[in-house]
């Protein structure tokens, strides 16, 4: 994991120079009520170029590195989204809701109504760069018209202060707007009065971040990591492709029975090291800036919702990575993919829509993971391909294609057969539930097996 002898200090001041000016054009640009956009993005593609291309010298660490990589691609999808996509009407109009609600004292409490006199006169000053880092650092676009969709469930449910606050800011575009209450009745008993407490979210946060330390590193362990059924590492046969020992072979010997017990555990391992460190390093440094910026007086406790969702939720393909998964580049690759579908011609009314908007939100999600690796480790790549990872989030749609026809089938036969009182079971809701934890690992694995196990094969050869 660590490569001290490529340790390079006037190297590794690349990627960082070449950051720190991609963050700094992009946040002067939309400090700016009048951005000069045309100048801004390739200026910033090019910051963003530089720093992609030196980050294998960002630090003695791939996995360091490999966030590095993905958070400099990310960040400048987000910014070209906010710069190429977000009309200057639309960012004007954002600025000033941003900039009437931030005089709110104090902040989500008994001083939402403000008068006209209290409106701020001016937009200049260090507001400009805190709205730049408001709307830049923030790829959910939290709080924000643009803000996704279903980012409010993670928050905490319909009594979440957040939720509504996201849902009421929006609209709000003069002082006056906020004469009207901006928050439900119901809700300014429940969350108003018991605003988030900076000190509290601070400890719970560190205690989050402790116990994620401890679970990396027993999770890097070379004992643990590595370690298969029989006590031994990978070998050569785990990776041969016969079809049949995916779970279980045909005949019935002990051996063959032990084989296909580590092909099945072999391809868990596999699903594991795609979800668990990029869960486990991702929240870690969410929870970091989340620290800083509370503690700072930047943001509010309300303004960190967790990065990833329940776990519990996932018990289909598409609530996966809806519900559970960090939905970072969601926006933004969402707003490339309709501009494909309005350029091929494909309304979104159209039946299929649906699903191609699905595909091509997938396809740069695995573009964006595949050129990490041509980044980092380029002899694997070239030896191997990395074509993959493209593989492995395309496929993603047709399981949501799968389980959405078996569930329109299975919706109608369940009235058919049980009546429309049974889907309020607890007990059998429970029971799909199950199934449907089955089904997501069972997908995840095969997935796995797919795209995976080739590429490892030929590392291994």
């Amino acid at each position: 994991m660590l490569r001290l002898e490529r340790w390079n200090a006037p190297c590794s001041l690349v990627p960082v120079v070449a950051t720190g000016l991609l963050l700094w054009s992009t946040f002067c640009s939309i400090s700016r009520p009048n951005a000069c956009r045309h100048v801004t993005i390739p200026l910033a593609a090019a910051f963003t170029i530089i720093a992609a291309l030196n980050a294998r010298n960002f630090s003695s660490n791939d996995v360091i590195n490999s966030i590095f990589a993905r958070f400099v691609i990310i960040y400048f999808s987000h910014s070209l989204f906010i710069l190429g996509f977000v009309s200057s009407s639309e960012l004007e109009d954002e600025r000033k809701r941003w900039l009437i609600t931030r005089s709110m004292t104090p902040r989500g409490a008994r001083g939402t109504v403000i008068g006209d006199q209290k409106a701020p006169n001016n937009m200049s000053g260090s507001s400009d760069y805190i709205f730049s880092y408001k709307v830049l650092l923030n790829p959910l676009c939290f709080g924000t018209k643009w803000e996704v969709a279903l980012r409010e469930a993670r928050a905490g449910g319909g009594d979440s202060l957040a939720t509504s606050f996201a849902y009421k800011s929006r609209k709000i575009t003069s002082a006056s707007d906020l004469k009207q209450p901006s928050f439900p009745s119901e809700l300014r008993d429940k969350t108003l009065q018991k605003p988030k407490s900076r000190p509290m979210f601070i400890l719970r946060r560190l205690f989050a971040l402790f116990c994620r330390y401890l679970a990396l590193c027993i999770y890097f362990d070379r004992d643990l990591f590595f370690w298969m059924p029989g006590g031994i590492a990978e070998n050569r046969d785990d990776y041969v492709l016969r079809g049949n020992h995916f779970f279980f072979k045909s005949q019935c010997s002990n051996d063959a029975y032990m084989h296909a017990v580590r092909a099945t555990v072999l391809r868990l391992h596999w699903v594991l090291i795609q979800v668990v460190p990029d869960y486990l390093t991702l929240s870690s440094y969410h929870d970091v800036l989340a620290i800083i910026g509370v503690a700072t007086g930047f943001d509010d406790p309300s303004e960190w919702p967790p990065m990833y969702g329940s776990i519990t939720e996932a018990y289909t393909v598409r609530r996966f990575w809806s519900s559970f998964w960090h939905l970072l580049i969601y926006r933004s690759f969402s707003a490339f993919s309709r501009s494909i579908l309005s350029i091929l011609g494909i309304s979104r009314r159209h039946p299929i829509s649906r699903y191609t908007h699905n595909i091509f939100v997938f396809f740069l999600s695995g573009i964006m993971h595949e050129i990490v690796p041509w980044l980092l480790t380029p002899d694997q790549c070239i030896k191997c391909g990395c074509h993959h990872q493209i593989w492995r989030f395309v496929l993603q749609v047709f399981g949501m294609m799968v389980e959405g026809a078996v569930q329109f089938v299975w919706g109608k036969l369940e009235r058919w057969l049980f009546g429309p009182g049974v889907v309020q079971v607890r007990l059998y809701v429970a029971m799909k539930r199950c199934l449907g934890y089955l089904w997501v690992l069972f997908w995840l694995m095969w997935v796995a097996e797919q795209t995976y196990l080739p590429f490892t094969y030929c590392l291994a050869s």
